[in-house]
């Protein structure tokens, strides 16, 4: 029964995907398919565990919304002892420049969320973080950035656009 369920779920959302795709390529806009990539230094304030690295990589597919992965490295000294932590886990990013149709800004501000898991010192099989963030693009490639929420961090992001992408596709 549940096998035949499941077969009538997985036709439904191919038949979808199949009806909404050429409906959602024709939303697409410039900003489409922007890679980031930044890293940064944080601080674990969920885990009291002091101060670390971070990285990640965002792969912004509408103006307003980008995913991407994570990752935390926090220690609580500098002889990173056995107090440290890793978070690794996907992430989301809400932009909210696009809402108030400011597209040619330098800042951009957004609202994002992780789950994933955490290893080490404070270990917990699913974790969820959150943070209010804001880059400031120097130039075409170059941004920095913060984020404040679950944790804190600053950094540098380097980004580009895969221009042309949706020519090659027709």
């Amino acid at each position: 029964m549940k096998s035949l369920f499941m077969k009538k779920i997985l036709i439904f959302l191919v038949l979808f995907v199949l009806y909404a795709s050429p409906r959602l390529m024709a939303q697409i806009s410039p900003r489409m398919l922007e890679h980031s990539y930044s890293f940064g230094v944080s601080s674990g304030q969920k885990y009291n565990s002091g101060y670390g690295f971070r990285a990640s990589y965002d792969l912004r597919v509408f103006d307003g919304i980008s995913f991407g992965f994570m990752g935390n490295f926090f220690f609580e000294d500098v002889s990173y002892s056995d107090q440290r932590d890793l978070f690794l886990g996907a992430r989301t990013n809400i932009h909210l420049m696009p809402l108030f149709t400011v597209y040619q800004s330098d800042y951009d501000f957004y609202l994002g969320g992780a789950l994933g898991t955490t290893t080490g010192h404070h270990s917990e099989d699913l974790t969820a973080e959150g943070w209010l963030g804001l880059r400031y693009s120097m130039n075409e490639n170059w941004s920095v950035y913060t984020e404040i929420g679950t944790t804190f961090s600053i950094g540098l992001v380097y980004r580009f656009r895969q221009k042309d992408w949706l020519k090659r596709l027709q």
